[in-house]
């Protein structure tokens, strides 16, 4: 029997041996999984993750986060293969995605990989309401990222007006029940639950 052109088996034994000695000589990785599955809780604490920034938005909420903070959790889960397979879903365990323009954040969303799609769980949205009931593109939209999001529990709904200066001018209760109900009614086909 030949040996292995490419290594296959040496570069594999070698993984063994850099997991054995991370293992050793992690202080992280020498803990007990309870007390490493608590530091994880401290580091991937809940947070707001906006799909797209732009200047006209700016920083709305305070616990959004901005791309070093976001470098810096996804790095963790990177450092080795132990701690990829402990972290790898927590930077977006407790995530509320935040979409404060509609094609950006669909197409983002429709990427994901489908472990990181089934640990959201909340999202806002904004609809831009104007002189019909509701914006249909914002509306459809946001339905498109939520049949993405299985495990989805909570729409936080921003209505925007972009045609007056007072953002509610213009709105009525029946419009903003009539989006929530063909919302609602609209995730429970896609997900077959309320």
């Amino acid at each position: 029997m030949s040996e292995p052109k490419h290594g296959a088996l040496e570069s594999s034994t070698r993984l063994d041996i850099i997991t054995a000695a991370n293992a050793r000589d992690s202080p992280l990785l020498r803990l007990p999984a309870e007390l490493r599955n608590r530091v994880y809780d401290y580091v991937f604490d809940p947070i707001r993750y906006k799909t797209f920034c732009s200047l006209y938005y700016g920083l709305e909420h305070p616990r959004l986060i901005d791309c070093n903070c976001l470098r810096q959790r996804i790095l963790i889960p990177a450092t080795c293969r132990q701690l990829y397979a402990e972290t790898a879903a927590l930077p977006l365990r407790t995530v509320v995605l935040d979409f404060p323009h509609r094609f950006p954040g669909v197409m983002w969303t429709i990427t994901l990989p489908s472990a990181i799609k089934k640990a959201v769980k909340e999202i806002v949205f904004r609809i831009a309401m104007s002189q019909y009931p509701v914006a249909f593109f914002d509306y459809f939209e946001l339905l498109r990222v939520a049949e993405h999001l299985p495990n989805l529990t909570c729409v936080y709904l921003r209505i925007v007006e972009f045609d007056s200066e007072s953002a509610f001018d213009s709105l009525s209760e029946e419009s903003i029940a009539w989006v929530v109900t063909e919302l609602q009614s609209s995730l429970e086909k896609a997900h077959g639950k309320e």
